[in-house]
């Protein structure tokens, strides 16, 4: 049996508890300031705290909202077993969206 793995949210910006106010802002400034210098494509701050993605995302940062679903076979033999499993409503509405996807460029490996 497979574990499923899920994102870890927590604090990114690492300060002391006792750094002032104004410290974070400045992480975040030498940060892009750092980027900047080294000439990389991006800079990314994964899964931050609700409040650190506010901040960041003050500062100019790209806010990323977004959804991650997780499945587990529970022995069905394929997808198609998996979707006669469903009653027809919930069946027919994951064969559209799977259908939309794939037409849109999305690749899925079995």
């Amino acid at each position: 049996m497979r574990r499923a793995v899920h994102p870890v949210t927590g604090a990114r910006l690492l300060l002391r508890p006792d750094a002032p106010p104004a410290a974070e802002g400045t992480l975040i400034a030498a940060m892009v300031e750092l980027a900047r210098r080294s000439k990389v494509s991006s800079l990314h701050v994964t899964f931050p705290t609700r409040g650190e993605w506010e901040r960041l995302g003050a500062a100019g940062f790209l806010q990323r909202t977004g959804q991650q679903f997780h499945w587990e076979n529970d022995g069905y033999a394929s997808f198609d077993a998996f979707l006669e499993a469903l009653n027809s409503r919930k069946r027919k509405a994951i064969r559209r969206e799977r259908r939309d996807a794939l037409e849109g460029g999305l690749v899925v490996s079995t």
